[in-house]
């Protein structure tokens, strides 16, 4: 959460987001045993803190260990804050934390679908760290989006979303990377 949270100014991810491929997850540092739950509005407001509550959503093929710690590894997952909101993002055939590799000024195909548990504020895609544009939105809590979008050279693209409550998510890049033998 420190390094893109607009709560905490001065950390953020999207410093690191084009120089380093690896998948994004969060936590909290809750001292109760409600982890991923520090909450202010919780009995317990004493032990909550103001950056929120962390958690991880992992997109593995079953619900085992193994399962769970290989998809991590793949980076095939997403970070989220408060009550769990639902991210996926796809671009060309890679899943959020892939490797994409395809011929300079390809139209690659881009597919976010969000479903959270407010309405939808803001819904951005970042290339290489820095504000790339702001997908259309509905007012509601659930969003589709498909599109294309251009490779024009190697980039790293990811998607954060901020619900109507405060709470976000964040998916973990996409690297692509030009593949000039077939071009």
């Amino acid at each position: 959460l420190n390094l893109c949270s607009e709560r905490i100014p001065g950390y953020e991810y999207q410093r690191y987001a084009h120089q380093f491929h690896f998948g994004f997850v969060a936590s909290s540092d809750g001292h109760d045993g409600n982890a991923g739950d520090a909450n202010i509005a919780l009995d317990k407001h004493h032990l909550a803190h103001y950056a929120g509550s962390g958690r991880v959503a992992v997109f593995a093929k079953e619900l085992t260990r193994a399962s769970i710690y290989d998809a991590l590894d793949a980076r095939h997952c997403y970070a989220v804050t408060g009550e769990p909101i639902l991210l996926n993002f796809t671009l060309g055939n890679a899943e959020m934390g892939d490797r994409l590799a395809a011929p300079k000024n390809t139209e690659l195909p881009l597919h976010v679908h969000v479903a959270g548990t407010f309405p939808i504020k803001r819904l951005s895609l970042y290339k290489n760290g820095k504000s790339y544009c702001e997908l259309p939105l509905n007012g509601l809590e659930e969003v589709r989006y498909d599109g294309t979008l251009p490779l024009d050279g190697p980039a790293s693209y990811y998607v954060e979303v901020l619900q109507a409550d405060g709470e976000y998510a964040w998916s973990s890049p996409i690297l692509c990377e030009v593949d000039d033998k077939n071009q």
